[in-house]
């Protein structure tokens, strides 16, 4: 009984972040839904949300290759393979035994906004791992891809992550 309260509050604490923050963003998702489906503007989104929290260029290159390659940067995304049930643009799902699963079973039908999934995730989800990433200092996007891959998306597998992130961050300094 007390697990399913648990599981309701949590679940209603995001129903009422995704509402207070969405009140302007659903016109700009439609926007970014463009080029035969890709999602290509969500990295500005993204972006932008990141640099809003204080992340500089490297770490938000850290992020953006690594969510490239767990969503294609598809807040929409669900997991394809690998039985977890991960959602979303950082595919979250319940292997760590956490209740975020039950919270975002449905938040990709409610809601596919990647501004609002990037506020949430770093307002919920390991916060205090994401201010940890966000005080580390990086050599390079790949050192921040890869410590982003090992601390928040608990992969060991980065490479692809790596590349991308620094596919992004040579684009961002051009």
């Amino acid at each position: 009984m007390a697990r399913n309260i648990k599981k309701t509050i949590i679940l209603l604490v995001t129903m009422i972040f995704i509402v207070a923050n969405c009140i302007d963003t659903s016109a700009r998702n439609l926007s970014i839904k463009t080029k035969s489906g890709k999602y290509y503007k969500n990295n500005e989104v993204i972006t932008e949300v990141l640099e809003d929290a204080g992340f500089d260029d490297v770490h938000i290159a850290g992020v953006i290759g690594n969510w490239a390659v767990e969503s294609t940067l598809n807040p929409s995304q669900l997991e394809i393979g690998g039985g977890h049930q991960g959602h979303g643009l950082m595919q979250v799902s319940n292997t760590a035994g956490t209740y975020w699963t039950v919270m975002l079973r449905d938040w990709h039908k409610i809601n596919s906004c990647a501004e609002v999934q990037t506020k949430w995730l770093m307002k919920y989800y390991a916060p205090e791992r994401w201010k940890e990433y966000k005080k580390k200092k990086f050599s390079s996007p790949e050192e921040a891809a890869a410590y982003f891959c090992r601390r928040l998306e608990g992969v060991s597998s980065n490479f692809e992550r790596q590349v991308y992130a620094n596919q992004w961050y040579k684009e961002r300094i051009k």
